[in-house]
């Protein structure tokens, strides 16, 4: 809970703290520069090293929500529908890049710095889904497929007091809406999040609990006997990418295995908060040496 760590933080009781968004930093600010608590903070030493993702459940027991969230081109189409630069403005302050990739520049040489930025273009989004049948305009504003009623309509799900992704969650809404695309944010216990959540860690690139089929912080399919070829040559990618300790071989690997991701989105990159840090530890650190990945 985000609240509750900024108001532990913001009063002296924790050694070092994240901030992600204005508010936070604010906060963290006026309590250092207040005497309010001792240590120090330190705003926008670079990029962040993580990425907030909007991703898909290919296993909803909805079939026709499961059968659009499998569909490339829906995702591709709800991927040029969000304008990243109104999350960035909206739920960092403007303290922030958006996503590109499954990491972010902090993480390089595993950052796939080729790809280019994603573009906005809703326009375009809703000519690609009517493609894929939804050519039809209910009288509520939602584009919906005149053959099998379905409707391009879905939850987006964030932990409960999380105000970054609640923000994010509400600007796609607002934004999508227009596009009739109807976007319903839904705030869910930090409990039942983190059963669900999609993370990795910087020491292994790889990714192996996250792009491995029905591995436990796979994000968008639990299913073993329902992969697509792409979704089974990220697994063998991803298992070849353990097993290389070249560094230029493991980085050629991690960019073929980002032109995929790029192509099929089952986990869209969306926004990257800059990174900041309070500390109140015994070490020092040199400052000039400090980014998101040292500490």
């Amino acid at each position: 809970d985000r609240n509750a760590q900024l108001a532990l933080c913001s009063t002296g009781q924790c050694s070092f703290y994240y901030p992600t968004t204005l508010d936070e930093v604010a906060a963290m600010q006026n309590a250092v520069s207040s005497g309010v608590v001792q240590g120090t903070f330190l705003p926008e030493i670079g990029p962040g090293s993580f990425t907030d993702y909007l991703f898909y459940n290919f296993n909803n027991t909805n079939q026709c929500k499961a059968d659009m969230f499998r569909n490339t081109i829906f995702r591709q189409a709800i991927n040029i529908m969000i304008d990243r630069q109104a999350l960035i403005d909206a739920a960092l302050g403007g303290l922030g890049v958006a996503g590109y990739d499954y990491n972010t520049s902090a993480s390089k040489p595993f950052d796939a710095a080729f790809l280019d930025p994603f573009e906005f273009n809703p326009e375009r989004g809703v000519e690609m889904l009517a493609t894929i049948g939804f050519t039809q305009m209910g009288d509520d504003g939602v584009l919906t497929n005149p053959e099998t009623g379905c409707r391009v309509e879905f939850d987006v799900q964030y932990n409960d007091g999380n105000n970054r992704r609640a923000q994010e969650a509400l600007v796609m809404q607002q934004t999508a809406s227009a596009y009739g695309v109807k976007i319903n944010p839904k705030a869910v216990s930090v409990e039942e999040w983190s059963d669900a959540w999609v993370g990795g860690d910087v020491d292994n690139p790889s990714g192996t609990n996250v792009f491995r089929i029905a591995s436990n912080l796979n994000g968008w399919n639990k299913d073993k006997l329902a992969a697509d070829p792409w979704e089974i040559l990220v697994d063998r990618m991803t298992v070849q990418m353990d097993g290389t300790l070249d560094l230029a071989k493991r980085v050629e690997i991690y960019n073929e295995r980002a032109v995929i991701m790029r192509e099929q989105l089952p986990l869209t990159p969306l926004i990257s908060p800059s990174f900041h840090v309070y500390t109140n530890m015994s070490n020092v650190w040199p400052v000039e040496f400090m980014d998101s990945i040292s500490i």
